[in-house]
């Protein structure tokens, strides 16, 4: 495991802010600490994908990239729509196992790191993608959708660091990260498989949804008056991506220069073992940020009327 401690984090904090959200009412206090919240989110979302293009490390770049699908949550968090609740609530649902199979270590060029970096690039295709599409269609039935114009751009900074990165599969080995990583891009092209049955639910434990909020169907959904068809649009993008990878694909080696076996570095006569990333690390000043933004989210909640 690369960073355990996002897998201990993200699923709590999701679950204490819808729980907050739910005792303030399904809103914040008012609209300027929504704005101001929506505002420093979405800022965290852009710095951290930005940082993400420059880093060099698989690790520190996947970790940095989660923390920019948090935000964008956190981001969405602030609505008072129904419509905006189901989104918020996709994407912290999602980011649970999209944390857990990020941490796996995985070999570089594999089929199930390449899996990750496409969930992780929140393009149209992946569930991220699903959750900032409701929240776009809800900004835009309230004429706020100059608000996604930020979200856009941090989503076009993590997909440069997540694609540029991404590398052909040198073989189709099939291993629980490969399947787990796959399975969530089955559940962005079928959103009838969780949409009904797990995040209406739980929005619908933060504020109201009325029936008919979110139509879903085998071939994608239906809100706000606009369809999203997520099965096609899975395919399109899995079709651009084979070419893009076809397009790349390195010359196979012959067997004239060994048949493709790969050197093996030797000293003193024995094998040396291959180095591993270092690993992120949180620090000293992060869990008192942690621990104080808790304590002022439990005074609000606990001071509200």
């Amino acid at each position: 495991m690369a960073f355990e401690p996002a897998i201990v984090w993200v699923a709590p904090a999701g679950y204490l802010l819808m729980r907050m959200l739910a005792l303030m009412g399904g809103r914040l206090p008012d609209r300027p600490t929504a704005v101001v919240l929506f505002a420093a989110a979405t800022m965290v979302a852009l710095a951290m994908a930005g940082l993400a293009l420059w880093e060099r490390s698989g690790a520190r770049r996947v970790a940095l990239l989660l923390v920019a699908h948090a935000a964008l949550a956190l981001a969405l968090s602030t609505g008072a729509d129904p419509l905006m609740t189901v989104a918020c609530t996709w994407l912290w649902l999602l980011l649970v196992p999209l944390a857990g199979v990020a941490s796996v270590r995985v070999a570089a060029g594999s089929a199930s790191e390449a899996l990750t970096l496409l969930n992780l690039a929140m393009i149209p295709g992946s569930t991220a993608f699903v959750g900032l599409w409701l929240g776009g269609l809800a900004l835009n039935a309230r004429g706020l959708l100059f608000g996604m114009i930020p979200v856009a751009v941090a989503v076009a900074l993590s997909a440069i660091a997540a694609l540029s990165r991404l590398q052909r599969p040198r073989s189709l080995h099939v291993d629980p990260p490969t399947v787990w990583a796959a399975g969530l891009l089955l559940i962005a092209a079928f959103p009838i498989l969780v949409m009904g049955h797990l995040v209406v639910p739980a929005a619908a434990t933060v504020r109201l949804v009325p029936g008919g909020t979110v139509a879903t169907s085998p071939f994608g959904f239906v809100a706000g008056g606009r369809a999203w068809p997520a099965l096609v649009v899975t395919l399109v993008v899995a079709l651009g991506v084979g070419v893009a990878w076809w397009l790349r694909a390195p010359a196979l080696p012959s067997r004239a220069s060994g048949g493709g076996k790969r050197p093996v570095a030797r000293g003193r006569g024995k094998l040396r073992a291959p180095t591993l990333p270092a690993l992120p690390t949180v620090p000293p000043w992060g869990r008192f940020v942690l621990w104080g933004a808790f304590a002022v989210a439990a005074y609000n909640v606990l001071t509200r009327p």
